[in-house]
C-alpha cells in the first residue's frame, strides 16, 4: 500500500485543530501529496485560507470549500467531519506530513516504472528510454 489515509487525515486534523498547524508543515508537503481527492481539496482549502490571511480553523476552511464547489464534493458535512476529526495529537503532524510526501514519492516513482515497462515492451531502445 502506497499512502496512508489516517496520516492524512491527521495533517487535515491538525491544521485545522492548531493555529499554527499548517505553519509548521507547509514546507514539507503540498495538496498534491495528498493520495486521496477528498483530503487533497480540503488542504487545498487550508492553503486558500492561509494565503488570504485568515485564521486556519474548521469554519473558515468549510467556507472556502462552500465558495469553491468542493463542499459536496468531499461528502458534505459528514465527509469533511470525517476527514479532520481524528483524535492524534497535532505533536506529530511533521512526521505525518513527512510520510505522506514519501508516499506520494513511491507512487511517483511506481508510475514511471511503470512507464518505462510500456516503453520496453513497445521496443524502445535504450536511447529513446533515457532521452
Amino acid at each position: 500500500m502506497n499512502y496512508n489515509l489516517e496520516e492524512e487525515r491527521n495533517i487535515l486534523s491538525g491544521c485545522i485543530s492548531q493555529s499554527t498547524g499548517y505553519v509548521r508543515i507547509a514546507g514539507i508537503i503540498k495538496s498534491k501529496h495528498f493520495y486521496d481527492a477528498n483530503h487533497r481539496m480540503i488542504f487545498e482549502s487550508i492553503e486558500r485560507v492561509y494565503d488570504q490571511g485568515l485564521s486556519v480553523d474548521f469554519f473558515t476552511v468549510e467556507d472556502d470549500l462552500m465558495k469553491n464547489n468542493n463542499f459536496d464534493k468531499i461528502g458534505g458535512a459528514k465527509g469533511f467531519v470525517e476527514a479532520t476529526s481524528t483524535t492524534a495529537t497535532s505533536a506529530n503532524i511533521e512526521s505525518y506530513a513527512v510520510t505522506v510526501k514519501e508516499y506520494a514519492i513511491i507512487r511517483g516513482l511506481l508510475q514511471y516504472a511503470g512507464q518505462v515497462q510500456s516503453m520496453i515492451d513497445n521496443g524502445s531502445n535504450s536511447q529513446d528510454i533515457i532521452s
